[in-house]
């Protein structure tokens, strides 16, 4: 607490974060038995509640004058903010890619990417089996696919979920979703996912 002549000040809540906030705060302590009341014993009541509204409106235009450089100050604290994100941004290494083309993860699902997004996909292919030849024909495919973009934070590189779906032949438990396909042959899927992946700059 810092002293003053009638009164204390404690002003421990002031804190400033570079380019984030900016806080001010004070509080006035006064000891019962410290300030000196003498020049206001023989002051009639109505005209110290009339000398208080004085000194209150006087804090209010004290109050409402900090605008002004607070004003500054968030300006100034923007372009703080502004050079972080360009130093975050210099700071932050690229991140690895494919580079257009499909590959195989370590999940055996198919993976795609460049410096923007990121999509991969899993194709479960359902079969019957066939007693006359006895052999396993394929009759549906489920496609699951996700698509995510890339976004600095903390200096590395982060992929945000953007689109997840799933396209399934007669998966019943599916059948409500708009998502819903059926491919009769892995051609007609495999031209599916080249619409929906062509390549971003």
């Amino acid at each position: 607490m810092r002293k003053e002549d009638f009164y204390g000040v404690y002003d421990y809540g002031d804190n400033l974060q570079p380019g984030a906030t900016l806080k001010i705060e004070r509080s006035i302590t006064m000891d019962l038995n410290a300030p000196d009341l003498t020049p206001f014993i023989k002051t009639d009541i109505q005209e110290l509640e009339n000398m208080r509204k004085i000194s209150v409106a006087a804090e209010q235009e004290i109050f409402d004058g900090l605008n002004v450089p607070l004003s500054k100050w968030e300006r100034q604290a923007a372009l703080t903010k502004l050079i972080d994100r360009a130093i975050e941004y210099l700071k932050t290494s690229e991140i690895e890619h494919t580079g257009n083309k499909w590959v195989k993860d370590r999940y055996a699902d198919e993976k795609i990417s460049n410096r923007v997004y990121q999509m991969s996909a899993s194709i479960y292919e359902d079969c019957t089996y066939d007693r006359q030849t006895q052999q396993r024909i394929p009759t549906a495919w489920y496609v699951t696919w996700n698509v995510g973009v890339h976004t600095p934070k903390q200096g590395k590189m982060q992929t945000n979920m953007l689109i997840m779906a799933i396209i399934s032949g007669n998966n019943p438990n599916l059948r409500k979703t708009n998502e819903n396909r059926i491919f009769i042959d892995n051609a007609m899927l495999m031209t599916m996912l080249y619409f929906l992946t062509c390549p971003v700059a």
